[in-house]
């Protein structure tokens, strides 16, 4: 028996094809004069990379069902709220999830009281942040675009267990974030 069978093929994707092979990918410099170090061409990475989640909605799909997920029917705690806005432990989590799977990583602004002991826990949005070359010391502005000159930011020292710092910053990316920035998972 020889039977014409036609062969198809099929390619799944979460990211068309020929968008993926245009992905732009990172740099991470240092700048001389800043103590930060730049992430991304015009030190916009983070907003590229919240643009094309935006723009590919099966992306986008599999970012946040992912952190549905993580969250699963619900988050049990014994701390009603984390934070003055009244975010909740699940808030927090979410927030943090998403990161994850569109950055690799996420920040968590941490105040302590006068005693040393944690009192509020805030998600910082990922794009907002970046990091001295060891990754010890943040710096937080809404708008990294403007020429270095003109960018106005905050400056938090990496969260260590068991000092006393009114306010830091604890820094987690995915393993195979090597670099100082992480990279995403997908």
């Amino acid at each position: 028996m020889n039977e014409n069978k036609e062969i198809y093929k099929v390619q799944l994707s979460a990211i068309n094809p020929i968008l993926q092979v245009n992905i732009e990918q990172p740099t991470q410099e240092s700048v001389r004069g800043k103590d930060f170090v730049k992430y991304g061409d015009n030190n916009t990475y983070p907003e590229y990379i919240t643009n094309l989640v935006k723009d590919c909605s099966t992306l986008s799909s599999i970012i946040y069902g992912s952190a549905d997920f993580v969250i699963g029917n619900d988050v049990i705690s014994n701390v009603e709220f984390l934070n003055k806005k009244k975010e909740t432990v699940r808030d927090i989590i979410y927030k943090c999830a998403v990161d994850y799977y569109t950055f690799g990583g996420y920040y968590l602004q941490i105040l302590k009281d006068a005693f040393g002991n944690v009192s509020e826990i805030y998600h910082v949005d990922y794009r907002y942040m970046r990091s001295n070359e060891k990754n010890d010391v943040f710096f937080y502005s809404t708008d990294w675009s403007k020429s270095f000159g003109r960018v106005q930011y905050l400056v938090y020292p990496k969260f260590i267990s068991g000092v006393k710092q009114q306010t830091s910053i604890l820094y987690v990316k995915n393993p195979m974030g090597r670099d100082i920035y992480a990279n995403p998972i997908w």
